[in-house]
């Protein structure tokens, strides 16, 4: 009798320990399927951002019409203002009576393409980035609205005022020490083009672009003479720079999160005791 005793209690102590194996094989067993289903969500997540890296790359090099309308309409403005530089008059010709209508044409144009070359300038800056691409952003609209007042008083009306028979009006408004041709003003708004020259160059070296591209665009300094043959050839600097920033590839910049993204390890499944 004992001894059966024995061998029931033996069976169930045997048949508790089966019933435990079982129970920690199914909880290994779930344990498995959650972290596979965890790793491919991951993986899923990965693959979907890196289609995402792909289709951006493919969308980048399939605009290359739209790269040539931007960089064709980019170079022309200034191309198009180099004759005005050369056909400037000088101030004291224009107030003693000579050469007043091609004064006033030459006015009537620089304020017509002075917000143009501003668009032109903010189209290559605005993919840069750092604090040279803000600063050069910022210049550029504060450069156009100094330009535009003073070549609209100083230039415009003192040409207005000498083509209607008020030559006295024209000498007080050319001469005043605000708005006239040595004006603070005038002095403000010319100096300006240079900070726009140097910030744009600096953004554009520290964003990849090409010598040529950061070297013509600093040369474009020259422009703030605002006439003659030295803001010609800064004009011209500046064509090249702008229809070379905007043609030449964009620099391939990688987020450490996916260059973290290459070198995933799976996760490791705990063995258990």
């Amino acid at each position: 009798m004992i001894e059966g005793c024995s061998r029931r209690r033996n069976a169930a102590a045997e048949a508790i320990e089966r019933s435990l194996g079982l129970a920690a094989a199914i909880d290994r067993l779930g344990l498995i399927l959650t972290i596979d289903a965890r790793w491919e969500a991951r993986m899923s997540s990965i693959a979907g951002s890196s289609t995402e890296s792909v289709a951006a790359a493919s969308a980048d090099r399939s605009l290359p019409t739209n790269r040539w309308i931007v960089g064709v309409f980019a170079a022309a403005v200034p191309v198009l203002w180099i004759p005005l530089t050369l056909l400037h008059p000088d101030s004291t010709d224009v107030l003693g009576g000579v050469k007043t209508s091609t004064w006033l044409a030459v006015h009537y144009a620089q304020l017509a393409l002075a917000p143009l070359l501003a668009i032109a300038l903010m189209s290559v800056l605005r993919p840069f980035t750092g604090i040279s691409a803000a600063v050069g952003r910022v210049a550029v609209v504060l450069w156009v609205a100094l330009f535009s007042a003073f070549d609209a008083i100083a230039g415009i009306a003192t040409g207005v005022l000498v083509d209607s028979g008020f030559a006295d009006a024209a000498d007080r408004l050319f001469e005043h020490g605000l708005v006239g041709g040595g004006s603070i003003l005038g002095w403000t708004a010319q100096p300006m083009w240079i900070v726009v020259a140097v910030a744009s160059a600096l953004a554009m070296r520290s964003n990849g672009t090409s010598a040529l591209c950061w070297a013509t665009m600093l040369a474009s300094v020259l422009f703030a003479t605002h006439a003659g043959w030295p803001a010609a050839i800064g004009l011209l600097a500046l064509a090249v720079s702008l229809w070379s920033a905007v043609l030449q590839p964009a620099p391939v910049r990688m987020a450490r999160s996916s260059r973290r993204s290459h070198d995933v390890v799976p996760p490791r499944i705990p063995e258990s005791s």
